[in-house]
């Protein structure tokens, strides 16, 4: 004999509601503190200086740039009008830059917003960062708002302290010249949310806030294009919508980007001669070549929580092993995790976790590099938290979970809840320490050498530091008159043969180029005999090492003695005199 069960009661009823009150607003506790640890993750990348590009940009914002520039092209570093007058400076651009670099980037609404603030606020880096901290937040409420949608408030939580503490933010935070990534990231994200509220609902003013968000996460970047994954998984996954609904909402993505992608087109942007940069639209067999080895240090980056540096294209392939053990077992424990689901959320999941790995597609047209992974940082943060919602909380009829799986949801726990935000905050320092250290030997160099806009710099051997040195020795960013950097290496020996002539020996190359050089792609190899002319100095390539040019011979219009040396060595720029004719001179760090 069955009994029936006890009707529910006013007083179980408002049990019952109570319980649930209480674990909403332990959950929006939560969502709160997420917010404040990262504070303390990202704080180090909070506290940077100017890096890398941010020096361009103050340059170009002061009208100290070689080439002018204006509020919405910050992001024109060097275009085929202007590249006769970077060749005659030197500055940014060594003397092996490829004849034909183009680097137009077509970011107006970030470039537009860089110029304002800098102009109102100047050039404090602390208040640009806070700014870049508030677009992350901002990020981390999109992306919490579509977690809160489509996950359980645990798996949510779980979520979106992943997304928050990933290292792809570090960079982002640290180097303003990368916010871009943070502002089409957020307008993205939420594009994405009032996406799938239009499917669910189908209301017309969520298609509008879409269209509308997404247009200007388009005009804050290219990264943009990597939501375009999600937008294209969800549709096919949402079987419970119209057709008409489901092209609707890929039209939502797709009009802003193609009308982006047209305005490239027609106003020249893009990017030509680098190794770091290939443009898929322009080379597409060289994008298709060098795809492989990128996508796999991403994968691994991304789940792994990577610094970025420990797998590389030119790392060797023994991790190949053991990472793709792993990577079967995570495949194992997410096919379960999704099998252990109701219909509606499986959806969710799969398209969350398709779209994570097509919103890596368009970003293998850069060299690998966490910051990279913001977009795809979503549904790889949603796809860990459900392992691990399943493999640690949920029963099911197979039990709680099988040994294998509960050793992936530990692994994928201390990976992005340990070594993710440690990992983050590493970048953070390393950065903060390397941008600190940059600053004050520029401040050195720049007192034993008060007056340096008119002078001619030479960089007898250089590092990283010694590409944004020209804009960081005077106060208003304006570069020598002309500054030229002669080698990329280690260790470099100087032979005298005139006045005016230089020889410069390297054990093998005077500088590296590889898939990764920003300044030169390695399928445009540089031979024997090759003269480059830039203006005022002649390099006449005068023997080949393996990897580059081992004896390069430099001409200069003056006296050598006439110009400023320098050797860019460990934390500082060290004041150098040329040999005396007829004699040589070793250069190291």
């Amino acid at each position: 004999m069955s009994v029936a069960p006890p009707l529910p009661t006013a007083a179980s009823s408002s049990s019952s509601d109570w319980k649930h009150d209480q674990l909403e607003r332990r959950y929006r506790l939560l969502h709160r503190l997420i917010l404040v640890v990262g504070l303390v993750v990202h704080w180090p990348a909070l506290r940077a200086r100017y890096c890398f590009d941010d020096y361009f940009h103050a340059s170009m914002v002061h009208g100290t740039y070689p080439a002018p520039r204006g509020p919405f092209n910050l992001y024109d570093f060097i275009a085929d009008e202007d590249r006769a007058i970077f060749w005659a400076r030197g500055a940014p651009f060594p003397w092996w830059t490829d004849p034909h670099l183009k680097l137009r980037f077509l970011r107006p609404l970030s470039s537009a917003l860089i110029w304002v603030e800098r102009t109102v606020l100047g050039d404090q880096p602390g208040i640009l960062h806070a700014i870049s901290f508030c677009w992350w937040m901002a990020a981390v409420v999109g992306a919490r708002s579509i977690f809160k949608r489509v996950l359980s408030p645990r798996a949510a939580v779980m979520a979106t302290a992943i997304f928050a503490f990933a290292p792809c933010h570090s960079l982002p935070l640290a180097w303003l010249a990368n916010r871009e990534a943070l502002v089409s990231l957020t307008f993205g994200l939420f594009a994405l949310g009032a996406s799938v509220r239009f499917l669910e609902a189908g209301r017309a003013r969520d298609a509008i806030a879409s269209f509308a968000l997404f247009s200007l996460a388009c005009l804050s970047g290219e990264y943009s294009f990597g939501l375009g994954g999600y937008v294209l998984v969800l549709a096919i996954a949402s079987r419970q919508a119209s057709i008409a609904k489901r092209l609707t909402s890929l039209a939502l993505f797709a009009v802003p980007s193609l009308i982006y992608l047209i305005a490239r087109s027609k106003l020249g942007y893009g990017s030509a001669g680098s190794g770091s940069y290939i443009d898929p639209l322009t080379k597409p067999v060289l994008f298709l070549t060098e795809a492989p080895s990128r996508l796999g240090p991403l994968l691994a980056n991304g789940w792994f929580s990577l610094d970025g540096d420990t797998i590389t294209p030119f790392s060797s392939r023994w991790w190949l092993a053991p990472f793709g053990i792993a990577a079967l077992a995570i495949c194992r424990a997410l096919w379960r995790a999704f099998r252990a689901l109701d219909s509606r959320s499986r959806a969710h999941g799969q398209w969350l976790l398709g779209g994570s790995l097509l919103a890596i597609l368009p970003v293998l047209a850069v060299a690998p590099s966490p910051r990279l992974l913001g977009a795809s940082m979503l549904g790889l943060a949603a796809s860990v938290a459900l392992v691990v919602d399943r493999s640690w909380f949920i029963e099911t009829e197979e039990g709680r979970y099988d040994q294998l799986s509960g050793l992936v949801a530990l692994g994928l726990a201390f990976l992005h809840f340990a070594h993710g935000p440690m990992t983050a905050w590493l970048i953070g320092r390393r950065l903060e320490a390397t941008s600190a250290t940059f600053e004050s030997a520029a401040r050195d160099f720049t007192a034993r050498h008060p007056d340096l806009r008119d002078s001619e710099v030479i960089v007898v051997r250089g590092g990283g530091g010694s590409l944004m040195l020209p804009f960081g020795l005077d106060a208003t960013f304006a570069p020598p008159k002309r500054f030229h950097m002669l080698a990329h290496a280690g260790h470099v020996l100087a032979l005298r043969r005139g006045p005016n002539t230089l020889d410069l020996v390297a054990a093998d190359t005077l500088f590296a180029v590889g898939p990764s050089d920003l300044f030169r792609e390695e399928h445009t190899p540089i031979a024997k005999g090759d003269v480059f002319a830039l203006g005022s100095m002649h390099a006449t390539v005068l023997e080949m090492g393996e990897h580059g040019p081992r004896i390069v011979r430099f001409e200069m219009e003056k006296n050598l003695d006439s110009y400023v040396w320098l050797a860019e060595e460990m934390g500082g720029f060290r004041d150098v005199t040329p040999p005396n004719e007829g004699t040589g001179k070793p250069f190291d760090p």
